[in-house]
């Protein structure tokens, strides 16, 4: 629920992805995460993606961005094209200092004519990477079905003290 009521961000492909007030939407996010699943505060953020199942917002934002961008370089009317190339080939524009740090983020290489189809690859494909060290990995699948008991969806030899004392180790050392 929280994907589909919860990122419904109208205008998201005119903001500034690496600016200082992103931050705050991460963090509300991260926040969001954390109270959805019952976590702890102190919950290492590296591992939200992993517990909930669902990407960070700063991936889904910044693909709808290069989505947006992408139905603009389709559009017939040249006068949008020409609009376009001019927005992101200028670093001044928000769009063009975004596409120019998802290149240098991605490791992707300027050309003259930029393919945001597979620039959108690159994107969806951070998205879906896992970074976790196997140690972590473990952890994470731990805490998982530490909430699955704490939910009641399955069953195991602890009571709910213990399972949050658990989670509490896990998810904050």
């Amino acid at each position: 629920m929280l994907q589909i009521y919860g990122t419904s961000f109208y205008g998201s492909p005119l903001w500034d992805f690496y600016g200082i007030e992103i931050n705050a939407l991460h963090t509300t996010w991260n926040i969001g995460i954390r109270s959805l699943l019952g976590l702890p505060y102190k919950t290492h953020t590296r591992f939200l993606d992993n517990l909930s199942n669902i990407p960070h917002i700063k991936y889904s934002l910044k693909s709808r961005f290069i989505k947006f961008l992408s139905s603009l370089d389709k559009s017939d009317n040249p006068l949008i094209q020409q609009i376009l190339q001019r927005c992101v080939t200028d670093n001044r524009s928000i769009t063009g200092k975004n596409i120019s740090q998802i290149l240098i983020e991605y490791d992707i290489e300027r050309n003259s004519k930029l393919d945001f189809n597979s620039i959108y690859q690159f994107v969806v494909a951070k998205k879906f990477e896992c970074t976790l060290e196997p140690i972590d990995m473990d952890a994470c699948n731990i805490i998982k079905e530490l909430i699955d008991c704490l939910q009641g969806i399955s069953k195991c030899g602890m009571n709910a003290a213990e399972m949050k004392f658990m989670i509490n180790c896990l998810a904050t050392e």
